[in-house]
C-alpha cells in the first residue's frame, strides 16, 4: 500500500512531467514564429542538442544569431561586431566549424562562412 507521501512524489513527478512539456512545446512554438518572421520554416535550421548550446560563449552565440538573420559572415565584419580582434573571431569561427555548426566558404580574403547544412537531412 502507497503511503501519503508516495502519493504526493507521484502526483509532483507527473506534475513536473507535464509543466516541462508544455514549455517544451511553447519554445517550439516561438521557435516555428521566429524563424517565420525570418522566411524560414522549421526544416531550415536543424536542431543543435541544449549541450551543444552551453558549451558556446557569448561571442560564439553572438556569430550564430547573426548567421540566423544575415546567413553569412565574414571575420572583419564580425571584429566589428563584437569589438574584438579578428584573430578572436577565427577562434571562435574554428570552434564552431569543429561542432559542425557552420562551414567556410572561400578562400584567403575572399573567405566566408555560413550555417552548414541540415546534418540530419541528408
Amino acid at each position: 500500500m502507497k503511503s501519503d507521501s508516495d502519493y504526493t512524489a507521484e502526483s509532483h513527478s507527473t506534475k513536473t512531467r507535464v509543466f516541462v512539456s508544455s514549455v517544451q512545446e511553447e519554445l517550439i512554438n516561438e521557435r516555428t514564429a521566429i524563424l517565420g518572421s525570418y522566411g524560414l520554416s522549421r526544416r531550415a535550421v536543424f536542431e543543435v542538442e541544449p549541450v551543444d548550446v552551453d558549451r558556446l560563449n557569448d561571442n560564439q552565440k553572438k556569430i550564430v544569431r547573426r548567421l540566423l538573420s544575415k546567413s553569412i559572415v565574414d571575420t572583419t565584419g564580425l571584429a566589428k561586431l563584437l569589438q574584438v580582434t579578428p584573430q578572436a573571431v577565427r577562434k571562435d569561427l574554428a570552434v564552431l566549424q569543429k561542432m559542425e555548426l557552420i562551414e567556410k566558404k572561400g578562400k584567403a580574403r575572399a573567405t566566408y562562412y555560413v550555417l552548414k547544412d541540415d546534418p540530419s537531412a541528408s
